[in-house]
């Protein structure tokens, strides 16, 4: 997770180089953060959204704002495209077929652009208002009451006498596109977003620390004051809904370690029973996916229910798609991995006309081939 952590800071960090007038620094930073994860990009787009704000706030003049946020934009754009330039160069060279352009922003024709961000605006809606975790009904009350405090707060900054009106509208408009700025995942990636891309999502929270702390004085003292003292507590109970969730993930991640540690050593053992196995020399042919076995997966792990419909807490065990790495370089053990190429025709029926692990002949020798018929 350390190159995560470091992508963020180098996307935070990019962005205020670009504030300090350090373009080409941070045009890299931003580049350098999105070879090491894309999702950060939105990130950097929410930073120079909240930069824009406090520019209108600070009662700059709008020509000097707008071309700031421009310059914003352009730079961000620039740094995406110096990344997709590159990548696709070094994919070319190392004979890399790039993989899911299809589903990005750059493969939407323009006319299907404003259907596609009414739905950016309509997720991000329904995503807040989560429902379940710790706090249950109670949440989307939390996150409708700090809603509220961000209508006051924008109410207080439209009638406030010392903000000019020109940065009252672009104020106005800033919250109205804030939205597309915090789910710009959804955007980029045209709808195929889940959980471990919607970093942006949760930034709002911090926003409303940005909003109490700027909040126009002059607009009813009093109720502002009350909403200085009610946003920290609010955001207290967003923290301690998060912090439970947090800890059922972690849970349930060091459960699912354990389960599948068991389950791949009684299929390594079964492996080894097999006449005519000899470790680190016989091909070793995993056939399918240990996920997708309905033996393993019949259920949803009791007490976890609530969370099992996050992306990555779907499952009871760990590995999916790379058992074949978890055996090797997780629990070390040394073993020639084949693929279903290795078999001919014949021998490839005979594999699919096997039952799955941990059934009997789920574990089986084909043609000098163990054969784990993983689903």
């Amino acid at each position: 997770m350390d190159e995560y952590a470091l992508a963020l800071l180098l996307a935070a960090l990019g962005c205020w180089l670009i504030r300090q007038r350090c373009d080409i620094l941070g045009v890299f930073l931003i580049i350098l953060s999105l070879a090491l994860y894309q999702a950060y990009f939105s990130t950097a787009l929410v930073f120079c959204l909240l930069l824009v704000i406090r520019s209108v706030l600070e009662s700059q003049t709008p020509r000097r704002i707008l071309l700031e946020g421009v310059r914003y934009l352009f730079l961000l754009a620039f740094g995406f495209f110096l990344y997709s330039a590159a990548w696709s160069a070094a994919c070319g060279l190392l004979g890399i077929e790039k993989a899911r352009t299809a589903q990005t922003l750059l493969a939407l024709p323009l006319s299907k652009l404003f259907p596609l961000l009414q739905d950016a605006y309509k997720n991000y809606a329904h995503t807040l208002p989560n429902g379940t975790g710790v706090l249950g009904q109670l949440y989307p009350t939390v996150v409708l009451l700090l809603f509220l405090s961000l209508v006051v707060w924008l109410v207080g900054w439209c009638r406030s006498q010392t903000l000019p009106w020109a940065n009252k509208a672009l104020l106005l408009l800033a919250a109205f596109l804030s939205p597309m700025a915090f789910n710009a995942s959804y955007i980029l990636f045209l709808r195929n977003t889940s959980e471990l891309i919607s970093f942006a999502v949760g930034l709002l929270f911090p926003c409303f620390l940005f909003c109490r702390e700027h909040a126009a004085n002059e607009f009813h003292p009093r109720l502002t004051l009350r909403l200085r003292a009610a946003i920290p507590v609010l955001l207290c109970l967003v923290i301690w809904q998060n912090v439970v969730f947090s800890n059922q993930a972690y849970i349930k991640k060091d459960m699912e370690k354990s389960a599948s540690i068991a389950v791949v050593t009684r299929l390594i053992e079964r492996i080894e029973q097999l006449d005519g196995y000899v470790p680190g020399e016989t091909p070793v042919l995993l056939w399918g996916y240990i996920n997708s076995n309905a033996y393993f997966e019949q259920r949803v792990r009791p007490r976890f229910e609530e969370i099992s419909g996050v992306v990555g807490l779907g499952y009871t065990l760990s590995p999916s798609y790379c058992m074949g790495a978890y055996i090797q370089e997780y629990l070390n053990y040394p073993f020639v991995q084949a693929s279903i190429d290795d078999l001919t025709p014949e021998q490839q029926k005979e594999a699919a006309a096997m039952p799955p692990f941990p059934h009997q002949g789920g574990v089986q020798m084909i043609g000098g081939c163990a054969v784990a018929r993983l689903n």
